[in-house]
Order: structure tokens, then sequence, then C-alpha cells
């Protein structure tokens, strides 16, 4: 394929990562305001967020960014392992 042939669609799975992760069960709280986002980083969109002190169930940790994942509104979201 020439470059005039990809789609904007293939070029952004081309530049997204494959991240793999390592399960986990562990609850947390949040030591600081933290935002939920629908990627491990930061060029995630932002779906939510948490609170000073907050509970958070994790789920696992990506092995690419070592963010947390965890499930928000029924589905896999991620937070900062800064939480």
């Amino acid at each position: 394929k020439n470059k005039s042939d990809i789609t904007n669609s293939e070029l952004e799975a081309e530049a997204s990562p494959n991240y793999t992760f390592t399960d986990m069960s562990v609850t947390m709280y949040a030591k600081s305001s933290a935002n939920i986002r629908n990627l491990p980083d930061t060029t995630g969109e932002k779906v939510g967020s948490f609170k000073k002190a907050d509970e958070v169930s994790v789920i696992g940790k990506c092995n690419e960014t070592g963010w947390y994942k965890i499930l928000f509104n029924d589905t896999d979201a991620y937070v900062s392992d800064t939480l």
C-alpha cells in the first residue's frame, strides 16, 4: 500500500500499541483526584474521574505503561499508576 491508500482509521491502528495486562485484584484508595480514561495512557479519552480517598477496585496493570485497569460503568477503563 502506498500512503494515499491508507485510511485514517488504519493510521490510528498503526499508531496504537497493543497493550497487555497483568491480572490483579486489589482495592486501592485515590491519593488525589485522577482521570479515568478509555486507554491506559494520557491519549485516552477521559470517561470519568476519582476524587481523593475514593475506593478503586483494580483488576489489572498495563505492562507497557504501568497504568491500572479498572471496571468503570461495566466496562474496562484505566487510571494512572500515580493513583
